[in-house]
């Protein structure tokens, strides 16, 4: 990106676009007990707390979240004119809508770096083939894993641990089962989003939340500790149909 823009008369500084949460967030799932427990008895599952947490960047959601700029070169964008920026952006390139062939859609510098990191994109033919290999692979994974007879049986107890705590539990399957509360959570969101929430009732919405991920957390933590084990040996990305 950088050698292109700078022949096309551009000043950027390559880096790595944080998103803020950074490894705070993946301490959620539970892989790493003690940063899950700590995570959590603060942040929950860290859905609602950007509403209570408003000043935190570091804080997913957050309105400080939200306005971050972590981009090295905003002094530089900032004090190009109105015209020298419509070039910048037509330099630099967009990622468009990805179309009926899975085409990524670049333009710019954009596709002349993705082309030259991982090479042209490839034929339809190409796409259609690596998208069922990646299929069969993942839901040979998801298979390997929900036939475990352990992880079975361990997501059996994490499922009825969850239900003497009054949590409705909607599936026992083991790929699923680490995040079902979470997405439970997720799922009753406001459609506005958390910021459109008084802080009062952001707060009420946080505590409720704390109080069920830490009871998912403990009712599933044998079923984690050998989840994740297992995992490693079978990763997937989720797939459909």
């Amino acid at each position: 990106m950088a050698t292109c823009m700078r022949a096309k008369g551009f000043t950027y500084t390559p880096h790595v676009s944080q998103d803020g949460a950074g490894d705070a967030i993946n301490d959620v799932d539970g892989k790493d007990y003690a940063a899950a427990k700590k995570f959590r008895s603060k942040y929950g599952f860290g859905l609602y707390a950007g509403a209570v947490y408003r000043n935190d960047p570091n804080v997913w959601g957050s309105e400080a979240y939200m306005n971050k700029d972590t981009n090295p070169d905003s002094a530089y964008l900032k004090a190009l004119t109105p015209t020298q920026k419509k070039a910048y952006d037509t330099a630099f390139g967009a990622k468009g809508p990805t179309d009926a062939h899975n085409k990524l859609g670049l333009t710019g510098c954009l596709k002349e770096a993705y082309d030259k990191a991982y090479g042209p994109e490839k034929s339809q033919a190409e796409i259609e083939k690596q998208a069922a290999e990646d299929k069969e692979r993942a839901l040979a994974a998801k298979q390997a894993l929900n036939g475990n007879p352990e992880l079975v049986r361990l997501a059996q107890q994490f499922a009825s641990c969850l239900t003497k705590d009054g949590i409705n539990v909607t599936t026992t399957q083991p790929t699923e089962m680490g995040d079902m509360v979470k997405f439970q959570v997720g799922s009753q969101l406001p459609p506005n989003g958390i910021l459109s929430l008084s802080k009062s009732e952001a707060t009420a919405k946080l505590t409720h939340e704390i109080d069920l991920a830490k009871k998912d957390l403990e009712c599933g933590k044998d079923f984690r500790a050998a989840y994740f084990a297992k995992y490693a040996k079978h990763p997937f990305e989720s797939v459909t149909g």
